[in-house]
Formats: structure tokens, C-alpha cells, sequence
């Protein structure tokens, strides 16, 4: 069973309806619409997938937006392969993301940009 860890996206203020259209929206926010998983991948083979390509083996749950800051929940680990993804699409931005696990008591802090993750706090 998955620890659920809650991130925070910090979408830039001047494009956040680009990126939401980018994404798909925010609620439901679906990691599908920007790397499609292959429909033909099921069980330990999807979430491996999951895990390469999005850097979480589960899609995002209990997304909401407001104002610029997206918050969602996923399982073990932050989607910063997802993340990368995005940043690549719009290189004039810097997304800042913040998670933490339930059971530690700091939170953990990247910024990427352009494809480049760069941890602020934490791993």
C-alpha cells in the first residue's frame, strides 16, 4: 500500500492558464495528458512505467488549484519526471514544487526549469 505524500506546484502567475490547458486541467489532474502511459501496460509493468516516466507509481488524487498553487497527492514519491515534462514545454518559467510525507516533519523543496531539477531542501 502507497504512502500518499501532499505536493504543492507554484505555477507562474502570468501563464497559469497556459499550463493548466497544457496539463489538462487541474481537478482532475491527469499525468496521462502530458506522458501518456501505453494502454498496454498493466500491473507491475504500468506502475514501473509510472514510476520511469513520471517519477510516481500512481496518477495525482485530491487535486486542487488556488490561485497559482496547485495541491495533489501522490503515492511515495513527487512526479518530478512529469514535472520535467512540463518545465521542457515552457522554458521561460521556473516551477517551483513542495512536498512532504505525512510521517516527517520538513518539507521538501525543488525548482525546475527547463528539464533541470534543483533541489532547494531535501533529497
Amino acid at each position: 500500500m502507497p504512502v500518499y505524500i501532499t505536493n504543492r506546484m507554484y505555477l507562474p502567475r502570468d501563464g497559469v492558464e497556459r499550463v493548466l490547458e497544457y496539463i489538462g486541467g487541474a481537478e482532475p489532474l491527469d499525468f496521462n495528458a502530458v506522458q501518456p502511459m501505453p494502454r498496454d501496460l498493466t500491473g507491475q509493468e504500468g506502475r514501473d512505467w509510472r514510476s520511469a516516466f513520471w517519477g510516481t507509481e500512481e496518477n495525482a488524487v485530491r487535486a486542487e488549484l488556488m490561485g497559482n498553487i496547485l495541491t495533489f497527492q501522490t503515492a511515495d514519491t513527487p512526479p518530478l519526471g512529469w514535472l520535467k515534462e512540463v518545465s521542457k514545454q515552457f522554458p521561460q518559467y521556473e516551477f517551483t514544487l513542495d512536498w512532504f510525507y505525512d510521517d516527517l516533519p520538513e518539507w521538501y523543496q525543488c525548482v525546475v526549469r527547463g528539464g533541470t531539477v534543483q533541489y532547494i531542501n531535501g533529497v
